[in-house]
């Protein structure tokens, strides 16, 4: 029923690196990504942020390069893409492709900076936060139309912006749990901040997967999709799993056993992001056009 799997991937991707770089600051700032006994506050606070930046960047970087690969499969002639960058003031299509690309770039810059001297600045790590943003909101400008009602509603900006803090947020909660994971294997005080951000990242999945229920029952009246009700089971299940997996790793990074919160935060990450990619197929799934 379906040939779209380029934007299915490309979207998918695209808001999982865009929701990381945009928590990646907030969970910097409320030091959720170790805690170093014997450090000075302003030290440790420091170390903290480059930390966490620099597991998201690292992350962020290979899948938006991956993303702008797979973009090019959904174009007829790949070499014309450039030209789109004319229409910027007329066009959301114009400028996701621009934020796509400078959230990309910021992703890969972070990526180097973090792991270099000193680390990234406030500033870079703000300016990525920013692509971020704007990378999101032309995305979710660019389905909104009124020719296709099942996406123009509270579908699409719920959805993606759901996607997006879902994934990142477990994209975080790996990120701030991995310095730890050889390091810190007896627990101390790297399992609190550790476990506060499992905590948080389940939070934003259950607050996700309510917001995904609430979307799919304002957008699907009736059977419109051949297999909908399948892929949305599936959409919703998933990510109620990850959620679970995310409460059991708290529980482990409480117990001080970091190596299997870890492992268990890869899981649940895995989970959500097969739980949206079901989503989306669904989502592109409901394309049913009217008038011109």
């Amino acid at each position: 029923m379906f040939h779209e799997w380029s934007l299915v991937l490309f979207t998918v991707l695209v808001q999982m690196a865009a929701g990381a770089m945009l928590l990646a600051p907030v969970a910097s700032l409320a030091g959720l990504a170790g805690a170093g006994s014997g450090v000075p506050a302003g030290l440790a606070g420091c170390s903290r942020a480059r930390r966490v930046s620099r597991g998201v960047a690292l992350v962020a970087a290979p899948v938006m390069a991956a993303s702008l690969l797979i973009s090019l499969l959904h174009l007829g002639t790949p070499l014309n893409a450039p030209k789109t960058l004319l229409h910027l003031g007329t066009s959301w299509l114009s400028r996701e492709i621009l934020f796509t690309g400078l959230l990309a770039l910021c992703a890969v810059v972070l990526a180097v900076a973090e792991g270099r001297g000193k680390g990234a600045s406030p500033v870079l790590r703000g300016a990525g936060a920013l692509a971020a943003a704007a990378c999101l909101l032309s995305m979710t400008n660019v389905y909104m139309l009124r020719t296709v009602p099942a996406w123009n509603g509270p579908l699409t900006p719920l959805a993606f912006v759901a996607a997006a803090l879902l994934l990142g947020a477990g994209v975080v909660a790996v990120a701030a749990l991995w310095p730890h994971a050889d390091t810190d294997a007896d627990g101390g005080e790297a399992a609190r901040p550790g476990a506060t951000a499992l905590a948080l990242a389940a939070l934003v999945t259950l607050a996700a997967l309510v917001v995904h229920a609430l979307a799919l029952l304002a957008a699907m009246p009736g059977p419109v999709v051949p297999g909908g009700m399948g892929l949305a089971t599936a959409h919703l299940v998933l990510l109620a799993l990850s959620a679970g997996v995310l409460l059991a790793a708290t529980l482990r990074a409480r117990a001080a056993d970091i190596p299997g919160a870890l492992r268990l935060a890869g899981l649940a990450l895995a989970l959500a992001l097969a739980g949206e990619l079901a989503g989306r197929v669904l989502f592109f799934g409901l394309y049913a056009r009217i008038g011109l």
